[in-house]
């Protein structure tokens, strides 16, 4: 199964279980008296839905790169899994060999206290060809805050360059 069906099977599922949730604690639960008052079953269980944050739309700081998508914290606000999903496209029609060059995104996430990691971690994608639009997919447990920036890339080193700023897409 692709990562992006499985992110939104995921969401799917998160969002018929808090609908399942819902029909069972429901507040107008019948009481044992039959008068239908709220039912404790409904006060001791809340409900965390899922939340989603815009990625983007956002571009590099020369505008030939761009990515838009979306980040879907399942289970609400706290630290738990992080979809993040989206579209990078190459706005250069001309191929690496001809001065072309590549999109480029990172994502920088930071994670929580005692979830195994010492600091931030860097993620990158990049779409090369010409008038590429490049699809992109993962998960990652424990993050609380999410920065992204776009930028071009082009040989011979493929670093980074051209970069739109950091901006805040995700924090807890």
């Amino acid at each position: 199964m692709k990562p992006l069906t499985r992110g939104l099977l995921a969401v799917t599922v998160a969002v018929t279980a808090t609908v399942g949730a819902l029909t069972v604690a429901s507040p107008l639960t019948a009481s044992a008296d039959g008068q239908g008052a709220p039912s404790a079953a409904f006060a001791a269980r809340p409900v965390a839905a899922a939340t989603t944050a815009a990625l983007g739309p956002q571009s590099s700081a020369n505008g030939t790169a761009s990515v838009s998508g979306r980040i879907v914290a399942a289970g609400g606000t706290s630290p738990g899994r992080l979809e993040i999903s989206g579209l990078l496209a190459n706005g250069d029609l001309r191929a690496m060999e001809d001065d072309g060059t590549c999109a480029h995104l990172e994502a920088r996430l930071t994670y929580a206290p005692g979830s195994g990691h010492d600091g931030p971690e860097v993620v990158a994608n990049r779409a090369c060809r010409p008038g590429e639009t490049a699809r992109f997919a993962y998960e990652k447990e424990g993050v609380t805050r999410v920065e992204t920036r776009v930028c071009v890339s082009s040989l011979p080193s493929l670093a980074p360059s051209h970069c739109g700023d950091w901006r805040t897409a995700y924090a807890v």
